[in-house]
């Protein structure tokens, strides 16, 4: 009798242990994604300004030369700096296992060269010579995660710029055909640079881990760039790998499963964007409590054709959309007086009771999937992170403004 006492005593205090190791580390993952969502909101924020305003001043044609050097190395800087943001933000969603493939078709060779380009001016500055290559029996187009895809070559193709000092850096694709009708697509990025030791090299992809200690002084970068490069491909079910000699320059590559684009795809995928293209018209709200942030979306949206009134908080967001003069809402979560969530919530309940419904999308610096989903949750239509990308922004609202046009309950306001 005392010794199953005793057995029952034990397992309740192992039990007790468990649980409080359980709660212990569901606190600990809280605090963290607290922590990435307060430092991601306050590093976006002031970037948003900086790579949005930086952008516009690119495209105008009124700008001196010697002045747009000076924008052109605000852009390179500022993109950099949200590069090591977005390095941390994705790893910590890899780890978490919230990294969602987003599988569309693309064209190979714009994607291709499209990464190339933006590393081409960084090439330019060290004298290196940029060498594309695809091979001829590559499909022209293949369905896959195109954004993921450049993710990893840019990863690749960064790195090569930036460990070598002259020579060249050299972008091969091309890969094999798959059993299945797909093809295995293998991209390979060459360069001419300082090549990693032999017992360094199965460290590479490991995360906070670069070749040598003293390559984050002389080089930056965030020593996550490969472990998340690797990651994705993985989820992508292909891999990665690394052939190097110091002194000899190294060659990463990685092969990836891809489907074929059937015609049906391309076309769906085209008709599409031309209706997003035809539907930028109507009239949109904006609440951002920053407002350097407001200036920037409403230059954004007046060239692109659209009318735009701000305002700075939620309460004014709700009393805003009640004149029913709005077509989409354009609305950012932390706020004064009224946060962005309480304020949809708010609108759709005056919605339920008769109004209109129109479309509300986060305009906002929580990125994280827990944020998205408490944005959605809210009932909120669609995320947009900052900083503000002006192609996602653009297709976005032209997709949203459309679906208002075209839904029963959809009629434009003032028609």
């Amino acid at each position: 009798m005392v010794v199953v006492i005793r057995d029952i005593t034990q397992r309740k205090a192992l039990e007790a242990e468990v649980l409080e190791a359980k709660e212990t580390a569901v606190a600990a993952a809280r605090v963290k994604s607290e922590f990435l969502a307060n430092m991601s909101h306050e590093l976006r924020t002031p970037l948003t300004s900086v790579i949005g305003f930086s952008g516009l001043l690119q495209a105008s044609e009124h700008l001196p030369a010697e002045e747009r050097v000076y924008v052109e190395r605000i852009a390179t800087a500022s993109e950099a700096l949200l590069g090591v943001i977005n390095d941390i933000l994705d790893y910590s969603k890899l780890e978490a296992d919230a990294i969602e493939m987003d599988p569309e078709p693309f064209d190979t060779r714009a994607l291709v060269d499209g990464a190339a380009a933006i590393i081409e001016s960084q090439c330019s500055a060290k004298g290196l010579t940029l060498n594309v290559v695809v091979a001829a029996d590559t499909p022209e187009r293949l369905t896959g995660d195109k954004g993921r895809l450049r993710q990893v070559m840019l990863n690749f193709l960064s790195n090569a710029a930036k460990f070598t000092a002259r020579g060249a850096v050299t972008l091969k694709v091309g890969g094999r055909p798959q059993a299945d009708g797909g093809w295995r697509m293998r991209v390979e990025v060459t360069d001419t640079g300082i090549g990693i030791p032999s017992e360094k090299i199965g460290e590479l992809f490991r995360r906070f881990t670069q070749a040598d200690a003293s390559t984050t002084r002389v080089y930056g970068g965030t020593g996550l760039g490969l472990a998340i490069s690797r990651r994705v491909i993985e989820l992508m079910g292909g891999e990665v790998g690394v052939e190097s000699a110091p002194g000899a320059g190294s060659t990463f590559w990685f092969e990836a499963p891809l489907a074929a684009a059937t015609e049906e795809d391309v076309t769906a995928r085209e008709e599409t964007d031309r209706a997003r293209k035809d539907a930028l018209r109507g009239r949109v709200l904006m609440a951002d409590d920053a407002a350097a942030n407001r200036e920037l979306v409403s230059a954004i949206l007046r060239n692109l054709g659209l009318e735009i009134d701000t305002v700075a908080d939620g309460a004014e967001a709700v009393h805003a959309a009640h004149s029913g003069l709005y077509d989409l809402v354009l609305m950012d979560v932390h706020m004064p007086v009224m946060d962005g969530l309480t304020a949809t919530r708010e609108i759709r309940r005056m919605q339920a009771q008769g109004e209109r419904r129109i479309p509300i999308l986060a305009l906002t610096a929580n990125v994280q999937a827990d944020q998205v989903t408490r944005c959605l949750e809210a009932g909120m239509d669609g995320h947009l992170a900052k900083p503000i990308q002006i192609t996602e922004l653009a297709a976005a609202l032209s997709w949203w403004l459309k679906e208002a046009e075209t839904t029963p309950e959809g009629t434009r306001a003032g028609a």
